[in-house]
Parts: structure tokens; sequence; C-alpha cells
């Protein structure tokens, strides 16, 4: 009997995860991406059991299968940190927050892959794994240890980068560590590593993440273009923000398979329907572009179209820009411009995607006009918005910071980040703050809790925004973790669906109201789709 082929095994696969048969799909995954490596559908479904995989104790398997999904390119590694972290947790129990590293334990983690693979790959989001690595990595600061622990401070440092050294630190231990290469990786667990160190052979790797791809992002943000001025005030203080922190700190484009945008749309939430054709490439406008993470995936996953992503920032931009070239992503555009300016261009897109950007304006409204002016009849648009039920604990953060006095430097981020997981701002942050991802590193902290700019919505606000626009509500999106997969079997769809079993289409936004007002918790934000009339 012949063995399946990588589609044959990739179609097993889909439809045991679509009947929640997981292990059988991991199973089917798995033989996909050996028999064809880089199927990026087989590597996003893994991503997608992975990112939600727990055990009660440590397992060899799923280990094996999280460190080859966080070695693969093109993998959404975000999503696996969590579930990683739950693995290395429980193998070398790093529950007790008194519990000190031994030399043998240190040892052993310098060959443990799925460790380093963690920390280099993603961003730490677990406090258990914070605490105990911010041990580790205090540890190796002992003048007698020795160099065969490179790689582990290695990785310690490609964590700080990633997460902007946003963890707790008192960086004069390395302060006196010899300039030798094992030095300046401790050192760099710290602090960017030292540009002199950058030619030293052992610290290519680190050099390149840190100070080669820097200097590369302002190279990049240099050659963004102009479109508009940057006259509105609440814009001039948002644009100072990020060009301060560019956000999002992202590592991984990931990939899908790729995807008829306006199809898919339509099938979903306008049967019988059929949406006007356009010209290929579809023209896509992404205002808040920030460091390109969402534009990019849009570029690279959807078909036939070209993308201009905009944003205030160059700095953001020119992250994205790189990242761009090093992906190979050709059918993008990097531009500055304020969204409140687009129309004055003269110009006209056939689809617009928004996402957390029209809450940090000044008027909200006045931005969504300024989108719906530019987008053509039978057009899509895809907005997010903050939610007010689910930012609950984001303004008790925000109120402490103003009480207290917190600066928004990397100083101040880790004296709010110390108090918060110390319980000193109180139980309600200690407990649920740390669970926000964007708690782990320090543009996003600084988004999250720091913002100069922010309106959050509830279901009657969002009818306001929307009254009087020729734009059609869809339908609401939720989504299920990072690898964002559709979850058509959301509490809130299943309320709805219960509440009003005739109505298919979920579309009434009176009714959804009445489901919000019912059961806030099934809002945790508003992601949705328009269709421009």
């Amino acid at each position: 009997m012949e063995k399946p082929t990588a589609a044959q095994a990739y179609d097993h696969a889909r439809a045991a995860h679509a009947r929640g048969d997981f292990d059988t799909a991991l199973g089917a995954y798995k033989y996909a991406l050996d028999a064809e490596p880089g199927h990026t559908g087989a590597l996003d479904g893994m991503v997608a059991i992975l990112e939600m995989a727990r055990t009660p104790g440590f397992n060899p398997t799923l280990a094996a299968l999280l460190e080859q999904a966080l070695a693969a390119d093109g993998a959404e590694t975000e999503a696996l940190s969590l579930s990683a972290a739950h693995q290395l947790i429980v193998k070398y129990r790093m529950t007790d927050p008194g519990q000190s590293p031994s030399r043998d334990l240190l040892a052993a983690m310098v060959k443990d892959k799925l460790l380093l693979l963690t920390l280099t790959r993603t961003i730490t989001r677990d406090p258990r794994l914070e605490g105990f690595m911010i041990r580790v990595r205090d540890a190796l600061c002992a003048a007698d240890m020795p160099a065969t622990l490179l790689p582990l401070a290695l990785a310690l440092a490609h964590q700080a980068y990633n997460n902007e050294y946003v963890w707790a630190q008192d960086a004069s231990a390395a302060s006196s560590l010899p300039l030798d290469t094992f030095g300046q990786a401790r050192r760099a667990m710290f602090a960017p590593l030292a540009e002199e160190a950058a030619r030293d052979p052992a610290l290519a790797d680190l050099a390149q993440a840190t100070i080669l791809s820097q200097a590369a992002d302002r190279e990049a943000a240099a050659r963004i273009p102009e479109w508009t001025a940057i006259g509105d005030a609440t814009s001039q203080a948002v644009r100072a923000m990020y060009e301060a922190n560019p956000y999002p700190r992202w590592l991984r484009l990931r990939r899908t398979e790729k995807v008829d945008i306006r199809k898919a749309i339509a099938e979903r939430y306008m049967p019988g329907e059929t949406l006007p054709a356009f010209a290929t490439p579809l023209r896509v406008l992404m205002p808040g572009a920030g460091t390109g993470q969402h534009p990019l995936s849009v570029a690279a996953n959807y078909t036939d179209v070209g993308v201009d992503a905009v944003d205030l920032s160059k700095a953001s931009l020119g992250y994205g820009l790189r990242q761009a070239e090093a992906q190979g992503v050709t059918n993008i555009n990097f531009v500055q411009a304020d969204i409140l300016a687009l129309p004055s261009l003269g110009s006209s897109w056939g689809h617009i995607e928004s996402v957390g950007v029209l809450h940090h304006m000044a008027s909200p409204r006045a931005g969504l006009e300024a989108l719906t002016q530019v987008l053509v009849p039978g057009g899509l648009m895809r907005l997010a918005l903050y939610g007010e039920h689910g930012r609950r604990v984001v303004v008790e953060a925000r109120d402490a910071i103003a009480k207290s006095g917190y600066a928004d430097d990397a100083a101040g981020l880790r004296r709010f980040r110390g108090d918060v997981l110390s319980g000193k701002l109180g139980k309600t942050l200690q407990v649920e703050l740390p669970h926000w991802p964007d708690f782990h590193s320090a543009s996003l902290l600084r988004d999250l809790c720091f913002h100069v700019q922010e309106t959050r919505y509830d279901i009657p606000k969002l009818k306001a925004l929307l009254a009087g626009l020729p734009l059609r509500f869809l339908g609401f999106e939720f989504v299920r973790g990072r690898v964002q997969q559709q979850d058509a079997e959301a509490p809130a769809f299943r309320a709805y669906a219960k509440k009003f079993p005739k109505d298919k289409a979920m579309a009434d936004l009176d009714r959804w109201e009445a489901i919000e007002k019912a059961d806030p918790k099934l809002f945790p934000g508003y992601a949705f789709w328009l269709l421009r009339t």
C-alpha cells in the first residue's frame, strides 16, 4: 500500500482537527510536514493545536512537536509561548519562587532545545517562567561560571532583546564581568550588545538581532515616503509615542494557505449574495500599520492583493519594511500618512483592514468617515475596537499609573511591572494583568497601559459610531488564540442563536445589544466586518 502524500495527510489532519480529534490531527499534520517541509497549512494547523495543549506533567512527545514548530520558518511562534512555557515549568518544577538554579541544572538547561528555542523565538509570557529565568540570569553572572554556559546566556540575551529589556533587573553584577565572549553575552542579558562585541563570531546571531537590525530599521525608516502631513495634535502625540517604541514587537511572519478574502467573507457573512468583481490585484489599505505584522500577513496570505501599509510612525514602518525585504514580500508599500488626510489624496481602495487603530484617535468617528470616503462601493472593511468591559483591568492599571506617576521610560515600565507582580498595586492587577500578552514586552506594555489616547466601546457606542454612514454591518468575528482561527462556536454566537434562533445572519446590532446587556463578558472587544454600500 502506498504511503499517503503530504496533501492527503493534510486533508486527513484538517478533517480530524474539525471534529476535535486533536491527537490524530497532530500526527497527520506532522506526517505532512515531514513529507513536505514548509507545508504552510500543516504547520499552521499544528500550531493551532499546540497553542492550546497543556499536560499535567512533562510530555516528551509534545515537547518534540513544540520544538519542531518553534524551529520552523513561517510558524506563528508567539502562539507557542505559553504552551512551551508550561512544559518547561512542569519539567523543571519552576513553581517555587524561592527555587535557585543549581549548577547541575544550568548545565542541563544548556542542552535543552525547547528552552533555548522558547527564549530565542518567543516573548516569554508566563510570569512563573519569567521569574525563574530571572534567577537563572542572575546566577549566570557569578564570576566563576564556566564558559560552557554560553548558549544559555545567549538565549537569555535574545529573550531580553525580544521583550525589550522589560524584566526586573539590577545590572550591577553584570557590569564587572569581563569583556570576553561569555562576559559580553551575559552583559547583553541586561542591555543591548555593545557595538564592539558585534565583531565576535560567537555573538554574530545576537548582533544581527540587536545592533545590526536596529541600524537596518533606521535606514529603512529613512526610505519611507510621506503621503500626507500629520497636523492633528493627537496624531502627533501618538506618532511620538510609536517613534519611541515601535509597535507591535513581533518576531515571525505567519504563513498560511492563500485565501481569497472577498470570497471568504461573502461566504461567511453574505450567503446567497454576490460581491461585485473587482480588478486584481485587489488594492488593500492598512491604516495604523505599525511595524507591519498585520499588513505583511495580509500581503503574504491573501490572494492577488497589493497592500498600502500606512502609519504615523516612520520608526514602526521601517521595521515593517525591513521585515518585508527579509521575508521576500514584494506586494506591499509602506508610507507615512494621517488617516484624517487620506481623502485629500484623491485615491481609493477596494478593501480596508484597520485593527486596533480608530480607538487611539481624538475622534474615532472622523477617522471612520475618512476611511469610508476612500473605500469604493462594494468594498469590505474590517475594524477592531477596544471593549469597555474587556478592559476593566487596563482601566484600573491606567488609574494606578496616573496616581503613582510611573514614567513611560524603561525604568518606569520595569517599576510598574514589579509593583503589579508583587501585589503592591492590588490583587486584581496582580492576578489579571500578567495574563495579558502585552504585559510582557516594553512596547506592548506601553501601548496597553500607558497610551496617550484611548476610547472604549460597548454596542450602543458602536451603533453611534456607525450611524448615518454608508456602511452595512455584516457581523462580528470571534477567533481562538494567536493563530486567529475562526471560532464558530464562540459563546457570544451561541447566546445569539439561542435567543434569536431564526436570525441566521446575526447582523442585527439591536439584538446584539440585548445579548451584551445580558452578559457583557461575552465581548472582550469588537472585531467586525462592514460593506461599503
